[in-house]
């Protein structure tokens, strides 16, 4: 995906995380990818992961996250492919 900040804050930190479910160990987070990005140009991040899980998926949710409170930013082109 593409990120980048909205407003005045220069730089900060900026991940993608999956967010999975299971019936045996229950919620649990993996992190895909972890960069900076800035307010003046697009960055691009990309990441691969394994999903393992034990027992029955029961749920898989992708999180943007990282910049601090109240830093607003924005996502392009943002997909998952199951492979």
């Amino acid at each position: 995906c593409w990120a980048k900040l909205k407003g005045t804050t220069s730089s900060d930190s900026f991940g993608l995380a999956l967010r999975i479910d299971d019936d045996v160990v229950g919620r649990h987070w993996i992190s895909v990818t972890k960069t900076i990005i800035n307010n003046e140009d697009w960055i691009f991040t990309q990441g691969d992961v394994a999903v393992d899980v034990t027992g029955t998926l029961t749920g898989i949710e992708l999180f943007a996250d990282g910049p601090a409170g109240g830093v607003e930013f924005y996502l392009d082109d943002v997909s998952a492919i199951e492979i």
